[in-house]
């Protein structure tokens, strides 16, 4: 049986996501604060055509109930977190 699936939605995001996570890292190097790590990649996702926001407050959500929250250092689309 040879069957094509489509990628999990969200899949192309990620890889984005992670595509500009390894550009800083390569770009960059080690040695910097958060900070610097933290803008270039707010930078260079936008590159990619995503939207970033930093230090974003979240809301953590079980089963209809609030279980927590947090700070994301990093939303990316609303969606995944760094």
């Amino acid at each position: 049986m040879n069957r094509i699936e489509e990628a999990p939605k969200g899949y192309d995001l990620c890889g984005q996501a992670i595509g500009a996570a390894m550009k800083v890292h390569s770009t960059l190097g080690p040695g910097f604060l958060e900070s610097v790590y933290q803008s270039a990649l707010i930078w260079e996702s936008r590159k990619f055509g995503l939207k970033a926001d930093a230090e974003r407050p979240i809301t953590v959500r079980y089963d209809g109930q609030v279980v927590g929250a947090f700070t994301a250092d990093l939303l990316v689309n609303e969606r995944t977190s760094f």
